[in-house]
């Protein structure tokens, strides 16, 4: 990456699909749509307007539910009319997702406008965050984002009506994609993929579909909680990423794909696969991209306590099995350094994952390659049953599961490891 990850996706284990050299570029990441709204002060609500700002996201929901587009603009204030055209894409985009679950609920905090929206929309108007649940056609749970909605005084005095998006206060949060631009959407029983307005989303929903299909066979039904289903989510820019991530401009200018659980508690979101539009484009790359991705949500990693190493190679290994054609050159730069220096005293750790460049290719390379080793010593389906044992351990534990599994202790493992690097670096592939 061209930076440092974010405290958060280190801390829910985010897992970044850079798995070809050519990804590794720096690249300059795109700005967020609008800039932040200007800071405003915390303000308390009287149980009238408490009661009138649960009835307005209750009509909301239920337009929703209805597909009632009509409805839900006749919630819409038309004191600001730059924000029409807002209010109507997002409940076009609805109607395009089709959300199988969905459900607005006030948290109680609210803010005071900014004195220039206060302006225009009058004083009685206000800013307040909502939790918005939304699942789709694949997701098993509901997330739960954070957004902010503007409310004034209903025209016709019944309540209150929905004036806007962008009074919120500063801060990264994540956010829902079809909160921030035109999507759309292509779905089948595999895979649901929703992108921005430039996204072929009928190539990625076929990647999605291979990806889902070889992954499964790959698993062998090892890990019975996935469903099976994949859902994608693409958005047109770099900057619209960060957003859905919450996340700062800049901050994943490197990262080509994230298996992300798309909601406030790492246990119970549902894991969805985010891709960066500037990196992961079309061809073998984002083929092996999509497939590694696939196996975190097989594999559920982002809650698992297994070592990051053979988290991700896990996920390059079943890649770059279901793409040989790709893995001379994955592995060409590392054995070519292995040759001349000699192979890693250790495995990397998770520190090492948190590189940049060259150092982060490298320390993929030798988290695949040491699954690879496993694998054909002892077979693939022992190095599935060293993983699932590391996963099943509360620790993430490596020595206890092989032992179990493969009948070594941890040290022989890395000591094999090394020994196929530089048998692999004399011959000059793997």
């Amino acid at each position: 990456m061209a930076a440092k990850p974010s405290p958060r996706l280190v801390s829910l284990q985010a897992v970044i699909g850079l798995v070809l050299a050519g990804l590794f570029g720096l690249l300059v990441g795109c700005s967020d749509l609008a800039g932040p709204p200007a800071q405003t002060s915390s303000r308390a609500s009287t149980p009238t307007e408490s009661a009138q700002l649960q009835d307005l996201v209750h009509r909301m929901t239920t337009a929703v539910d209805r597909r009632d587009r009509r409805g839900l603009l006749s919630l819409v204030s038309d004191r600001d009319r730059n924000f029409d055209a807002t209010a109507r894409m997002i409940m076009d985009n609805l109607l395009a997702i089709r959300p199988t679950a969905f459900t607005l609920h006030p948290t109680g905090h609210q803010r005071r406008l900014a004195q220039d929206r206060a302006d225009l929309l009058g004083d009685q108007a206000y800013a307040a965050e909502i939790r918005v649940g939304w699942a789709v056609s694949g997701d098993r749970r509901a997330s739960d984002q954070t957004v902010w909605i503007t409310v004034v005084p209903a025209g016709d005095g019944s309540g209150l009506a929905w004036a806007g998006t962008s009074d919120g206060p500063d801060g990264d949060r994540p956010t829902p994609l079809w909160w921030l631009e035109p999507v759309h959407v292509d779905h089948d029983h595999r895979a649901t993929v929703i992108g921005g307005d430039s996204v072929d989303t009928a190539a990625w929903l076929s990647r999605a579909d291979d990806a889902v299909q070889d992954v499964a066979r790959r698993l062998s039904g090892r890990f019975d909680g996935w469903n099976q289903r994949l859902v994608v989510i693409i958005p047109s820019t770099e900057g619209l990423l960060e957003q859905m991530l919450g996340v700062g401009s800049g901050a994943e200018s490197g990262l080509a794909a994230i298996t992300w659980p798309d909601g406030s508690s790492t246990g119970t979101a549902p894991i969805r696969v985010m891709i960066n539009p500037v990196n992961a484009r079309d061809g073998l790359s984002a083929d092996i991209v999509l497939t590694h991705e696939t196996v975190h949500v097989a594999t559920a990693s982002p809650a698992s306590a297994a070592p990051t190493w053979l988290i991700e190679g896990l996920a390059d290994y079943v890649a770059y099995q279901t793409y040989p054609q790709a893995e001379d050159a994955a592995a060409d730069k590392l054995l070519t350094q292995v040759a001349a220096s000699g192979p890693p005293a250790e495995l990397p750790d998770q520190q090492a994952f948190r590189a940049s460049g060259a150092d982060l290719e490298r320390s993929y390379t030798e988290a695949w390659l040491a699954c690879y080793q496993i694998a054909q010593r002892y077979g693939e389906d022992k190095l599935l049953a060293f993983y699932a044992a590391v996963d099943r351990s509360p620790t993430g534990a490596v020595a206890p599961a092989a032992r179990a599994t493969l009948g070594i202790d941890q040290d022989q493992l890395v000591a094999d490891w090394r020994t196929f690097l530089q048998q692999a670096a004399a011959r000059g592939s793997i």
